[in-house]
């Protein structure tokens, strides 16, 4: 990973025009995401990177990356977001493999479904009064990926977040199961629904939630 790391830098040094960086850009983020995301999955007991961010960064980086994907497939891509969501305590990569994986299961789905007309719609919500498990609150950020496909079989329905469970021929099974485990360590949860026509997984995470070890302010003496 840092060695293509080092050669895309190495290369935006040397591109003869300043707006190619922006691909040189894009290797370089993604490099860092994938190394992050074998960091968690190889070191369990190495702690997210928790930030303050505009939600709608880490879904603006999956959709700069896979937009030509979707286009060559013909599929459209429907934005739809809530701009009052306030900042919230993420780690920008492991959030944005989680998205990936979903956006990338709804293109293929789609493609092997043969669908006509084919869409996939990213809609983000502020939800209130919201239980996640057990726990009740105020204000929670929902991050939904819907698509128009033939839906996930019954069969599958109730086990899709198990590892080495897959609808798809070619499939690992470890997508969902990776997107739900870093859903869990920013205290939120994964639901889906789905049937004939459309299949919906929405990211539920808390906007107020206390980021791991985080040292308790001391009272004035």
């Amino acid at each position: 990973m840092s060695g293509i790391r080092g050669a895309a830098q190495l290369l935006s040094q040397k591109l003869p025009q300043e707006h190619l960086n922006e691909y040189t850009d894009i290797i370089i983020n993604q490099t860092d995401r994938l190394t992050s995301l074998v960091n968690n999955i190889l070191g369990p007991n190495k702690k997210p990177s928790f930030e303050l961010q505009n939600i709608h960064a880490p879904l603006e980086n999956v959709l700069d990356l896979l937009q030509q994907d979707l286009s060559e497939s013909g599929i459209d891509l429907i934005k739809d977001y809530d701009p009052s969501i306030p900042e919230i305590s993420i780690d920008i990569y492991l959030l944005e493999q989680s998205v990936l994986n979903l956006v990338k299961n709804a293109k293929e789905s789609l493609e092997e479904g043969e669908v006509f007309s084919p869409e996939i719609r990213i809609v983000t919500r502020v939800l209130r009064q919201e239980f996640l498990g057990q726990t009740q609150h105020k204000t929670v950020c929902s991050i939904s990926v819907a698509d128009n496909g033939p839906g996930i079989p019954k069969d599958l329905k109730d086990s899709i977040f198990f590892p080495m469970i897959s609808s798809k021929a070619t499939g690992s099974g470890l997508g969902l199961s990776i997107t739900q485990g870093i859903i869990s360590q920013h205290n939120g949860i994964i639901k889906c629904e789905s049937e004939p026509g459309k299949t919906e997984f929405s990211i539920l995470i808390p906007i107020k939630h206390q980021v791991h070890d985080q040292e308790p302010r001391r009272a004035n003496a």
